[in-house]
């Protein structure tokens, strides 16, 4: 269209200045490909992770994609190898990985967190790389919080056991959302559901409570129940409650 494509990052969400790294070098991809007129397969929501939880059994995992008119063409482990039909198969919509192949990853990285990568080639458009990840639920020593600093953030030490933050429901003591009860509205995923920068977490296994957060739970004059809620979210197991009382 003859536009220049510009890609605004505060530092905090795509490109780690500090690093001077892509946090998600697919997100980059997609963006230049689609900006050179390619058009992308890209995962369905939720299917860029594939996730195996810690104790049970191992079975074929489905990765869900959007094709949009583009074919598939081969899928390589992140050495590039490519995956013979004993590892993968293929359907309408996606990729299924063999529950034998996940279990050979297993077995070659025992330790919760990542335990390999395949890469998804399409006739056009950016690489896929989809992560696979063991996990169980995170945990955390303290749950409960009384009175703490409005003046600076609150620091969960967490756990987090090959799992990442998805998200944080907040919900005060009547019952009610914490902040913007308008999304009573949506989804039983979004519901309640607050923006990130009134919550984080680092690479220290800290879950974090913003300081703007505490205030807003103190002006709230109730109890309020932190909800983190970790990928992946079909799991209704896997997260972890903190609640800070003033």
């Amino acid at each position: 269209y003859g536009i220049a494509v510009m890609l605004w990052d505060n530092g905090g969400d795509f490109f780690d200045r500090a690093a001077r790294k892509w946090r998600d070098p697919t997100y980059k991809d997609i963006i230049i490909a689609a900006a050179a007129g390619k058009v992308n397969t890209i995962p369905e929501n939720g299917n860029a992770t594939v996730w195996i939880r810690s104790g049970q059994t191992v079975t074929d995992k489905n990765i869900y994609l959007q094709y949009n008119g583009n074919t598939f063409s081969k899928i390589t482990n992140a050495g590039g190898t490519t995956l013979t039909s004993s590892q993968y198969s293929t359907f309408a919509n996606g990729i299924t990985l063999k529950a034998a192949y996940l279990n050979s990853l297993i077995s070659a990285t025992p330790a919760l967190g990542s335990i390999g990568t395949v890469i998804i080639k399409s006739s056009q458009g950016a690489d896929l790389r989809i992560d696979i990840r063991r996990y169980s639920t995170p945990t955390i020593t303290t749950s409960s919080y009384v009175s703490p600093s409005t003046s600076s953030n609150l620091y969960v030490p967490v756990n987090l056991n090959g799992a990442r933050l998805a998200t944080v429901k907040a919900v005060k003591a009547d019952g009610s959302f914490l902040k913007d009860d308008w999304t009573v509205w949506l989804g039983d995923q979004q519901a309640g559901r607050i923006t990130w920068g009134d919550f984080d977490y680092d690479e220290a296994n800290n879950l974090i409570v913003s300081s703007s957060l505490l205030s807003t739970i103190q002006s709230s004059g109730q109890a309020v129940t932190l909800t983190y809620e970790f990928w992946p979210r079909t799991d209704a197991a896997n997260k972890v409650n903190i609640v800070v009382d003033y």
